[in-house]
């Protein structure tokens, strides 16, 4: 995300594009990696209204970076460069390993998961929930919404996550076959 993406005025962010990082194939430049820039995956830009904290942080950010320029990427690596994939997983990791929850293998996408399936209990349509994270309606369906069962614990009606099932790894990321 760069800053140009943020509209401060308006509190909302655009996703028009998509970037990940490749392997360097020009001996003449020193960089090991090189950001591509690309579309999304469903080619289209989507406005997303900021929350009140999610503006504020923004803000804060902002404030203590050195280059807030359009162009300037928002959050960067010590020397400036965007974080990878890699990196950002490791990150998240440290995280896990200072909270005590070594044990935990959970990724980046942990927290786009409990975000979908908060907007699904919430009364949202599977196809705003697509739209709202950028992805397509079976990959929300089947990946992002955890499916909740009701059991009565303790006197009171509850929802059950199930855990997911023995490979569920392997594709079918919730172990459950989507909804």
């Amino acid at each position: 995300m760069r800053y140009g993406d943020i509209d401060f005025a308006h509190g909302v962010v655009t996703i028009a594009k998509s970037a990940s990082m490749d392997r360097n194939r020009d001996d003449k430049i020193e960089k090991r990696q090189v950001m591509i820039e690309g579309p999304t995956k469903n080619y289209r830009a989507r406005i997303i209204e900021l929350t009140p904290e999610a503006m504020h942080v923004l803000k804060e950010i902002r404030k203590n970076a050195q280059d807030c320029s359009p162009d300037a990427l928002l959050i960067t690596t010590k020397t400036g460069r965007q974080n990878t994939a890699t990196n950002l997983a490791h990150r998240m990791q440290v995280i896990f390993h200072n909270a005590g929850l070594d044990s935990y293998t959970g990724g980046l996408h942990i927290f786009r998961r409990t975000f979908a399936t908060n907007m699904y209990d919430a009364g949202a349509r599977v196809e705003q929930i697509a739209a709202y994270i950028g992805d397509l309606e079976s990959t929300t369906r089947r990946y992002y919404i955890a499916i909740r069962k009701k059991a009565e614990v303790a006197g009171a009606t509850r929802q059950i996550v199930p855990l997911p099932k023995p490979g569920a790894e392997d594709g079918d990321k919730d172990g459950v076959g989507g909804i």
